[in-house]
């Protein structure tokens, strides 16, 4: 698996997992090293590339014929390649990323995410903005939840209300 920080101007993967971010993928775009320089293995399955410095051209740098060529060297390379981007509607970079990935993976976060921005998701979704869009919510309280199926394919989690004792879906619970 390949970890690369694109989040240029606020960059936080280098801090969770601390280690340098002296040289990275703007370092790479920019042609000041190589690709090999810029990747730390973490351990045998992980391997990340840091933001690196931040550039004064982020867009220019994540648009680039040399992003595509990197991501084509990686693809190569790794079996999976996570792409961390700054979030959706803040700055031009995920839309910039978007033409070379496979899937879009948007982080909702239980009582911080808001109806709006799941709204605003659902738009990027209907107007094929883009590609696959998913959608994963963490910082979910399990306490008393269990699973439950409905239809032939949709699934999710449902929690017991402690006042009304009825099925509530997550989903309903968490922009209620």
């Amino acid at each position: 698996v390949m970890l690369i920080d694109c989040d240029l101007r606020k960059a936080t993967i280098h801090k969770k997992l601390k280690i340098k971010n002296s040289i990275g993928i703007t370092s790479v775009l920019a042609n000041f090293c190589s690709l090999e320089e810029a990747i730390i293995e973490i351990n045998p399955c992980l391997s990340v590339l840091t933001s690196g410095p931040i550039p004064p051209n982020a867009a220019e740098l994540l648009s680039s014929k040399r992003m595509d060529d990197v991501l084509a060297k990686l693809n190569q390379e790794y079996d999976y390649i996570i792409i961390d981007t700054a979030p959706i509607g803040l700055v031009s970079d995920t839309s910039l990323v978007n033409r070379v990935v496979d899937m879009t993976l948007y982080v909702a976060r239980e009582g911080s995410t808001t109806k709006d921005c799941i709204d605003f998701v659902n738009v990027l979704y209907d107007e094929q903005k883009l590609n696959d869009i998913q959608i994963v919510i963490n910082g979910v309280n399990m306490g008393r939840r269990g699973y439950y199926y409905r239809r032939s394919y949709y699934y999710g989690y449902y929690y017991y209300s402690q006042k009304s004792k009825r099925k509530k879906s997550i989903i309903n619970r968490l922009f209620s």
